[in-house]
């Protein structure tokens, strides 16, 4: 829709509909025609009762979407895409092959191939399994069944893991660290910098005098 002069008037469609072999449509399953071009649900896919299927949505084969699910306009899916219920798909992005989206899943970005995922925004599976996890230990005033034993604790644990993965290295290191937000994701990223440095400058036997990463 449009507005002008606080009315609202519907956008023209002068597309069609593609409906490709072997496909099944359930009750109450709503597919809007193109803008321009083609609507396209793609051979062998399924649609579950009440899914919504939006102008210009390109359904790749064999894909499989459960009741409630609805994708926005212009985006693309690929083959053998399944969704649970009421996943919800933004618009002018891609979904790649084979991804398989868990009930409820909120998709706002592009999703590579293969991907497993879930929550609101949607994410990598056990990237979310994993916050739901810890978002059960905590309670309002912090960590439940649990007590610090300083009052610097988490900052203490950042330290200690940090340490931990730079032992990765193999070598001792003298230098100055500053870390924002770490985890053992960055604190790897930063292992396999120096390793990096050290191998380009090895026959020297030192390494430069300056950041070699800036994560700023």
């Amino acid at each position: 829709f449009y507005t002008v002069d606080g009315k609202h008037h519907p956008i023209p469609h002068a597309g069609n509909v593609v409906i490709e072999d072997d496909v099944s449509i359930g009750a109450c399953v709503a597919v809007d025609r193109a803008k321009f071009g083609s609507t396209r649900i793609g051979t062998g896919s399924k649609l579950d009762n009440h899914v919504q299927i939006a102008h210009n949505v390109q359904i790749g084969t064999g894909c499989i979407l459960c009741a409630h699910c609805a994708i926005a306009g212009s985006t693309k899916l690929g083959d053998y895409v399944v969704f649970g219920g009421n996943v919800g798909a933004n618009d002018n992005i891609e979904i790649g092959d084979g991804v398989r989206g868990a009930a409820f899943a909120a998709i706002a970005a592009d999703v590579a191939p293969g991907q497993e995922i879930s929550g609101i925004p949607a994410q990598p599976i056990r990237d979310h399994f994993r916050q739901l996890m810890a978002l059960r230990k905590l309670g309002p005033k912090g960590p439940i069944d649990n007590e610090l034993r300083f009052p610097n604790e988490h900052a203490r644990h950042k330290v200690c893991d940090l340490i931990g993965d730079l032992a990765l290295l193999g070598r001792r290191l003298c230098g100055r660290i500053v870390a924002y937000k770490s985890g053992h994701k960055l604190n790897h990223a930063l292992v396999r910098k120096l390793t990096e440095t050290i191998t380009e400058q090895e026959p020297s036997r030192r390494l430069s005098t300056g950041p070699v990463m800036d994560i700023r």
